[in-house]
């Protein structure tokens, strides 16, 4: 009777039950890098009396600045146009349009290896005053193995909090029953970034980032 209750109720034999007794245990892994990508936006901003003035004067200096990044050395696979528009522009009472903008910016990735600030710098120069910077943020190309390292210490960290809690209680520690991992990204903190030779280049600090990782573990009570 026993056996054939087991197997209608669909029960494991030697499995624990969710509700019988556990320890949850938590660790958190910390580590920080140094990014070594460059994520710019940049681009064009143009305006004329015409709008396909607008555009052509716009599209012209876009393709300049396409020309100058890929110069650089940046793939065309890390090129991407990111916003496009043509806006009509109006007069102080907001009826009557006086013009039109045309915006086109592109969102570049800058590997290790080149000084960003300089392509920033010589953007400006292909674009003129028409040149526009939306953002500049820095990130870590490859994360996994620093990942891998804040993974082995929050799992070390849960373990030695679940041997004490089980020693506190004065029971034995029993198997592993569930690993939960989540993760979090924390924002660039003060860096100094080595300065290049010249002069001109727009100074940029890469700043460090904290990578955060968290661990539950739930053990059985042997």
């Amino acid at each position: 009777m026993a056996l054939m209750l087991a197997g209608c109720s669909g029960a494991v034999p030697g499995a624990r039950s969710e509700s019988e007794p556990s320890i949850t245990a938590k660790g958190i892994g910390r580590v920080t890098g140094v990014p070594d990508v460059v994520v710019v936006t940049l681009g064009v901003e143009s305006q004329s009396a015409q709008a396909q003035e607008a555009l052509s004067a716009n599209n012209e200096r876009t393709e300049a600045l396409i020309d100058l990044l890929m110069d650089a050395g940046i793939a065309e696979e890390d090129i991407k146009t990111s916003q496009f528009s043509i806006f009509p522009r109006y007069d102080n009472e907001g009826r009557a349009i006086e013009g039109y903008t045309v915006t086109n910016l592109l969102t570049a990735r800058v590997g290790e290896g080149r000084d960003a600030g300089a392509l920033i710098d010589a953007a400006a120069a292909a674009a003129g005053n028409d040149v526009r910077v939306q953002s500049v943020q820095f990130e870590i190309d490859d994360e996994g193995s620093l990942y891998a390292e804040a993974r082995t210490d929050a799992v070390r960290q849960a373990r030695t909090q679940a041997e004490q809690l089980a020693e506190a209680a004065e029971v034995e520690l029993g198997d592993v029953r569930s690993i939960t991992e989540s993760s979090t990204e924390q924002g660039p903190q003060p860096f100094p970034m080595p300065r290049t030779d010249t002069a001109e280049s727009v100074p940029l600090q890469p700043g460090s980032q904290e990578l955060t990782l968290e661990v539950q573990v739930v053990y059985d009570i042997g």
